[in-house]
């Protein structure tokens, strides 16, 4: 098996609002994003002569995932970032940027669910970001 090995450094978020491909960079990835945490339900498939229980997998809940970006309260950014936050249609399309010629990357949509600044005095002004995914993940590369 054959492994790139990546760093992290120069992943990059962009947004389409529209939920199309459109994209606008919100910044750069400071310290790796978290999720897509995924999972499927399980249901409960059994009757009443089964003396086991007998399960399946069902639909699969695509979860969230938490992004920390570098963050420019003064950015046009900072305005599209409170409209993705108070927007509910249409569904926006996510689109990270793998370093290093940008393949692959994940495309999904997603509202965003939250954000939150961090600024302290010896640090880089951050910005965290919580998205609800919204049907496939996007595990599948391009």
């Amino acid at each position: 098996m054959s492994l790139t090995r990546r760093i992290a450094l120069g992943f990059i978020i962009s947004v389409d609002p529209a939920g199309g491909t459109s994209w606008t960079d919100l910044g750069n990835i400071v310290d790796g994003y978290k999720g897509p945490d995924s999972k499927a339900d399980k249901v409960d498939i059994s009757i009443l002569a089964d003396v086991f229980k007998g399960m399946t997998k069902g639909q699969i809940d695509s979860g969230e995932m938490t992004f920390e970006i570098a963050y420019d309260p003064e950015d046009s950014q900072s305005a599209l970032l409170e409209s993705l936050l108070q927007q509910y249609d249409p569904v926006p399309s996510w689109k990270i940027t793998y370093p290093h010629g940008g393949t692959p990357t994940r495309i999904f949509t997603g509202h965003l669910s939250g954000r939150s600044e961090e600024v302290s005095r010896s640090k880089l002004v951050t910005c965290s970001l919580t998205i609800f995914v919204n049907g496939d993940p996007g595990y599948a590369t391009s």
